[in-house]
């Protein structure tokens, strides 16, 4: 969970918040009222569908014109298991951490659950003796081919085309 948090208002001009979400390389800025109550989330994918509208001027538009005025929220209470569940069942990339009083105390997004399952993975491959190679794909383990031909996406049965989402799919 990240608590060094950027926030903007929703008379903000989205000028100013696509800068900010540049600067400080986020996808999601928490959107605060004046009494700092988190009333919204604006997202990249928010921006890109300004943008994807021809015609729309974005030198008038403000954060609350495109932004999620009711995202999805959690406690700071609520188990890692419980907001992975919500933002994959959601399609979402990120959930606002809030108090009682609805004000921000973190969020949190994919980055931090890829982090976290890095680390458990990692641990798991360093102290797994029992599966030679780790999983098997440096071609170390028995069962796995010495190497591997990368071949371009099929709609064939097996194949993982159409699966899921893929990367950038997800709802920011």
């Amino acid at each position: 969970m990240s608590t060094d948090l950027f926030t903007v208002r929703p008379t903000d001009p989205v000028g100013l918040a696509a800068r900010t979400m540049e600067w400080r390389q986020i996808r999601h800025l928490p959107v605060e009222d004046d009494h700092g109550k988190l009333i919204g989330l604006l997202s990249f994918r928010d921006l890109l569908k300004l943008i994807a509208k021809s015609g729309t001027s974005t030198e008038e538009v403000v954060v609350e014109d495109i932004m999620c005025a009711e995202p999805i929220t959690v406690r700071e209470s609520t188990p890692t298991l419980d907001a992975l569940a919500i933002m994959r069942e959601n399609n979402i990339g990120s959930l606002p951490v809030i108090d009682d009083q609805r004000r921000l105390v973190g969020l949190i997004t994919v980055y931090d659950l890829l982090e976290i399952a890095g680390q458990v993975l990692e641990d798991f491959l360093r102290s797994d003796d029992s599966v030679p190679g780790g999983l098997g794909i440096t071609g170390a383990h028995p069962a796995a081919p010495e190497s591997v031909e990368l071949a371009a996406p099929s709609s064939t049965p097996g194949s993982l085309e159409g699966d899921g989402p893929s990367e950038g799919d997800d709802e920011d």
